[in-house]
């Protein structure tokens, strides 16, 4: 059973950095919580504010 538990941790951990990668390239991000993410929200996801914006300038995208 322990192995079950170590085997979940490290992917759990493995989960976590992936995250943590997503989010310094995330395209939008609140300007309440300074939470990022991939997609657009109405709402932040994190503090449930509506301050979503674009993170990156629409020149650069271009």
């Amino acid at each position: 059973m322990r192995d079950v538990f170590r085997k979940l941790g490290r992917e759990a951990e493995r989960f976590k950095q992936n995250m943590d990668d997503t989010e310094e390239n995330a395209d939008y991000g609140c300007k309440e919580c300074k939470a990022r993410f991939a997609t657009n929200r109405e709402r932040c996801p994190n503090c449930g504010s509506e301050e979503v914006v674009p993170t990156k300038n629409e020149e650069e995208s271009v």
